[in-house]
């Protein structure tokens, strides 16, 4: 077992031979290891026994399955791990190459805050070392099982990097509002997550302030071309007084960075645009890359040929937020303290079925007085589909943190974090659908998780309750896998589930 082990895989994937094209039933197991064909048991195995050490903990995740081969599986999150993460959050990425049996964790290499409580640390110093925080963390493998890990530094001393003014200051600790400097960087690995040699990492961007904030990156079905989209905030933001400041709406948007060798060079950042931020992208399989980006008023989608000129926006879908708000401002659900966002997340079609090149995103929404878990839908991104409903329970329970994939079979896969089995509305459970018909309908919801989350179990570096601003899942043939906080053990582990479903390639 490896010195720290952060993910439980709910599912073996080799133990599925049984369970494949069974359907889900919306039953939670008890927690046995025990695969029952149409029952929830296929994605339950109990994890309380093999999350270890209760020091590591991570949220805000993001998952990528290893195409060439489905037993290989990369998550990441902001995570927490004392000795590397300090007063603040250090990026970590865990993987697995034998679908979920044992797994190795690790961290951003570098970190300052081990190297100053461990002086023989200094040799490690990389040029990581110069940042005391390391967030929003995003994973993805090319065609050929390459590993792509975006990971976004920031704060360039240990005061602003630490927990000072926790508790006292109305905007929680430093590390969260005094900003000194941010960066963008990409990470490689070519043996599936277990090395990521720094002579291939590359910083894409860097600058003052919060100039540099939430990446996400995409790569070509090809493999020939990754795309590194993030919110920029304009020169104008950058002072060095250690104040807040707002960006300049001016230069203020979202901007890319392309690549066209497997992340050895990129270009200069280009302005794609100032409608909304989040940025979310993904690849169709003809090499156009799809942006989702939220606005004030909704989520917009554009396109890019190039990854660099990008098209108009077109407003795919409207949305709600919760009116109740956080002693920072921030909209959280009735009885909440973390903040939750109307991000959206989008995924393509890259099959050649029936619906091949249709364009998806995923979304959370308030305006039924609930959250709710949303689905829109476009074959040119022009026009967009009404939107349908994924969740599919009675009452009015709250659904946030959606995740969204599509599978190369077609088969649109959705999941969620869920209140519906708490009678106060408040703990959650991970919920999953998938759908066969272009997003149309869905599959009952089947329940993942088989125990229940606390919120209060999860925090951010700067003290608040938080269990991230977006989640992940990914697909394969006949699978859909996904990640999420889970607090049964009291504290924030990233748990993983593969589940079997059917293919929409076979149901045509």
């Amino acid at each position: 077992m490896p010195r720290a082990l952060l993910l439980a895989a709910l599912l073996l994937l080799p133990a599925l031979a049984g369970c494949l094209g069974a359907q889900p039933s919306a039953t939670p197991a008890s927690g046995s290891a025990a695969c029952v064909a149409g029952s929830a048991a296929c994605a339950i195995v109990d994890g309380a026994s093999t999350v270890a050490p209760k020091e590591r903990q991570a949220n805000e995740l993001s998952i990528a399955v290893n195409p060439t081969n489905p037993l290989n599986v990369i998550a990441t999150g902001k995570d927490y791990t004392p000795d590397e993460a300090g007063d603040c959050t250090w990026a970590g990425v865990y993987a697995t190459t034998d679908g979920g049996k044992t797994w190795k964790d690790q961290n951003v290499p570098g970190s300052p805050w081990k190297m100053r409580s461990d002086p023989t640390a200094a040799q490690d110093r990389t040029p990581f070392s110069t940042f005391w925080c390391a967030t929003d963390p995003v994973v993805r493998f090319g065609p050929d099982g390459t590993a792509y890990w975006a990971v976004m530094p920031y704060q360039c001393d240990p005061a602003s990097g630490s927990k000072t003014g926790e508790g006292t200051l109305p905007q929680g600790g430093l590390n969260d509002f005094a900003f000194t400097c941010s960066a963008m960087y990409i990470l490689v690995s070519t043996d599936g997550g277990l090395t990521w040699p720094l002579d291939k990492a590359r910083q894409i961007s860097t600058g003052g302030y919060l100039v540099h904030d939430k990446e996400w990156i995409a790569v070509s079905q090809d493999g020939n071309r990754l795309v590194y989209c993030w919110d920029y905030q304009g020169l104008g933001a950058t002072t060095p007084d250690m104040m807040v400041h707002a960006p300049d709406p001016n230069e203020s948007g979202v901007v890319c960075s392309v690549s066209k060798d497997k992340a050895n060079t990129w270009s200069d950042f280009a302005f794609a645009t100032a409608v909304g931020g989040s940025p979310e992208v993904d690849f169709d399989a003809k090499g156009k890359a799809w942006m989702v980006v939220t606005g004030a008023d909704g989520h917009y989608v554009l396109s890019s040929d190039d990854g660099l000129k990008w098209s108009q926006p077109v407003k795919a879908a409207t949305f709600k937020d919760p009116s109740a708000q956080n002693a920072h401002g921030r909209n959280v659900l009735n009885g909440s303290e973390f903040r939750v966002s109307s991000y959206g997340t989008i995924a393509v079609d890259r099959g050649n079925g029936t619906h091949a090149g249709r364009v998806y995103v995923a979304y959370f929404d308030y305006s039924a007085g609930n959250g709710e878990t949303m689905l829109v839908w476009s074959d040119d991104g022009k026009t967009w589909s009404q939107p349908v409903r994924v969740n599919d329970d009675a009452g009015s329970a709250d659904q946030f943190l959606p995740a969204l994939s599509v599978g190369p079979d077609g088969t649109v896969d959705v999941s969620w974090q869920d209140r519906r089995d708490d009678p106060a509305n408040h703990l959650f459970a991970t919920y999953y659908a998938y759908s066969l018909d272009g997003g149309a309908t869905f599959s009952r919801n089947q329940r993942v998780s088989s125990a229940l989350s606390d919120e209060q179990y999860s925090h951010h570096q700067n003290g608040d309750v938080f269990l991230g601003d977006y989640r992940d899942m990914g697909s394969s043939r006949g699978s859909a896998t996904m990640v999420w906080v889970d607090t049964r053990n009291h504290k924030a582990d990233a748990f993983v589930a593969t589940v079997p479903r059917p293919s929409a390639d076979a149901a045509r």
